[in-house]
């Protein structure tokens, strides 16, 4: 008996041995991706705001997100999709939350430091590493695979847009209740109930609100039952549909929201300036430049024009022909090599909804656009050169491999977060890559602008304008500069201009109204001032400007 007892005994140390040295590695790997992650990003610390490109309207220049308040969060729920173009009230709250550290950090004061939103954005991008490790470990049982796919998740220079750019906030808030959707759907999988699923619909709300990328969620999880859950089976199909329907609704209603939020403001790219026939030869392109800089992530460009018709054909056809084929071998490797179907799955499916068939905006494509989407691929590159390294009996070098890959990325995307520190750097990083690019040009411009380096911001400007006589921030950047001058009647034509090319530009109407208030035609500046405070309500600048003139002039509202 007493030698029975001694075995049990020592199969139970064993055991526990096991699980100490288990727990041991997971904390270590847990460790290792947050270092990896701070040597990146360790920098954004000292980082500024972007100027001119939606930092100024999220954060700056809002008053809304000074700390969190009833009222603010009323305005969260429901006016404040006019400022972003897009319902996410949980990002509106997430920069509450920062104001009131601002505050309690600069005693009291509620202007915003950008210390605090870049080290918001680290913790949760930090965070959301840390889930996709746990999550994919807990999947397959592969604890290192899944170490290197989050590794690869922490410090690919591609990721850095969202890491680093305040006002993508929405990114890695939304990426953060993916994960936890993701967490919560396995939990429930685990041990089926009502609660657990119910904590799955609560995450993915959470998610919606941050950002629509999360509608194709639904249809990542009909994949993940397949690989590697290895839920499907013919005789369970219907009812893995049939439990995703809450989820799908759910992603119905978003996507119907987001898309009456940007109808109504304004922020869809007709058709008339880029037909269905271009926007589909645009993301056949794009979708294989993204595996591209994947493999080879040099020349990250900030801002990149749409290329509207001067696509070559055979880049255009090259792309679509390779797509095709790539899809076709992940769909026939779904037997054999079952990571592929799914990895490539989940890059196509999330890149749909950013792929520019629905457009917004004139850029071709984006490096924020893969946050989620490159997870698929790097899921396929792991696995597959673990299946490869196995038929060359080449194991032994992986780690090696690993390493030299990790630290080669960790260096690019510390270089690549670097050109993020303050505007001028970012737009002049841009205009380097892509001389013919008025919108960087002009954005250019307006950084010089702030230094009071007058004549760079002028000769922008006017680059902006050679390459796109439309472009109505470069017309108002100039009107600035011959403003500044006092040749009041040249910057009179610039805002004209200006307010007849977009006539929905509250800051060209303002402007125009106070060079014609001096000019002494006051109820044309009224007209102005009044457009401008209707077109953004919530500036406080342009509704006294339209109060005072009012006043003097004594027209009543």
């Amino acid at each position: 008996m007493s030698k029975r007892r001694d075995k049990r005994q020592i199969k139970n140390e064993n055991i526990n041995t096991a699980k100490r040295e288990s727990r041991r590695e997971f904390y270590l790997i847990c460790a290792l991706i947050i270092l990896a992650t701070v040597a990146v990003y360790w920098q954004v610390g000292g980082f500024k705001f972007i100027s001119n490109c939606d930092d100024n309207i999220y954060v700056q220049d809002n008053q809304w997100v000074r700390g969190l308040q009833p009222d603010a969060i009323r305005w969260a729920f429901t006016s404040g999709s006019k400022v972003g173009a897009t319902w996410m009230p949980m990002v509106w709250m997430s920069y509450m939350i920062d104001g009131d550290i601002c505050a309690s950090l600069n005693s009291g004061s509620t202007e915003p430091d950008p210390r605090v939103y870049h080290t918001t954005n680290l913790l949760l991008h930090i965070a959301c590493a840390l889930l996709l490790f746990a999550i994919l470990s807990r999947m397959t049982g592969w604890r290192w695979g899944a170490a290197f796919v989050a590794m690869l998740f922490a410090v690919h220079p591609l990721h850095v847009e969202s890491v680093a750019w305040i006002a993508e906030r929405k990114d890695v808030l939304s990426t953060f209740f993916w994960m936890l959707t993701m967490l919560a759907y396995l939990r429930y999988i685990e041990l089926p109930g009502r609660l657990r699923y119910a904590l799955v619909l609560i995450a993915f709300i959470f998610g919606l609100m941050s950002k629509p990328m999360l509608v194709s969620l639904p249809l990542i999880f009909i994949f993940l039952d397949f690989w590697p859950l290895r839920r499907m089976s013919q005789s369970r199909i219907a009812g893995l549909i049939i439990e995703k329907i809450p989820l799908l609704i759910l992603s119905a209603a978003a996507s119907v929201v987001a898309l009456i939020t940007q109808r109504s403001a304004e922020a869809l790219t007709p058709l008339s300036i880029y037909p269905l026939g271009i926007r589909l030869a645009n993301a056949s392109v794009s979708s294989i430049v993204y595996i591209r800089q994947m493999i080879w992530p040099s020349g990250l460009a900030f801002y990149v024009p749409h290329p509207g018709e001067s696509l070559p054909v055979w880049q255009v056809g090259a792309s679509a022909v390779l797509l095709i084929a790539l899809t076709a071998g992940a769909t026939y490797a779904a037997k054999r090599k079952p990571y592929i179907t799914v990895g490539w799955f989940w890059y196509l499916i999330t890149l749909l909804p950013v792929i520019g068939i629905v457009q917004i905006g004139r850029q071709a494509y984006a490096d924020r656009y893969t946050y989620i989407p490159l997870t698929g691929l790097f899921i396929i590159l792991t696995w597959g050169i673990s299946d490869l390294s196995r038929r060359v009996s080449a194991s032994r070098v992986l780690p090696g491999l690993a390493c030299i890959m990790i630290l080669t990325l960790i260096f690019c995307a510390h270089r690549q977060a670097g050109y993020w520190k303050d505007s001028t750097t970012i737009y002049q990083r841009n205009v380097d890559l892509i001389p013919i690019n008025p919108i960087a040009h002009a954005n250019l411009g307006f950084a010089f602008w702030d230094k009071h380096d007058k004549p760079a911001a002028i000769r922008h400007f006017r680059t902006a304008l050679e390459q796109d006589s439309t472009l109505v921030g470069a017309h108002i950047g100039l009107g600035y500069a011959f403003e500044d001058k006092g040749n009041f009647d040249a910057a009179i034509e610039q805002y004209t201009q200006a307010v007849r090319l977009e006539p929905k530009s509250a800051q060209a109407h303002n402007n125009l109204g106070v060079l014609l208030e001096r000019k002494g035609d006051l109820k044309q500046a009224l007209t102005h001032f009044e457009a401008a405070a209707h077109l953004c309500p919530d500036n406080e600048l342009m509704r006294e400007n339209a109060e005072m003139l009012r006043e003097r002039i004594g027209v009543g509202r």
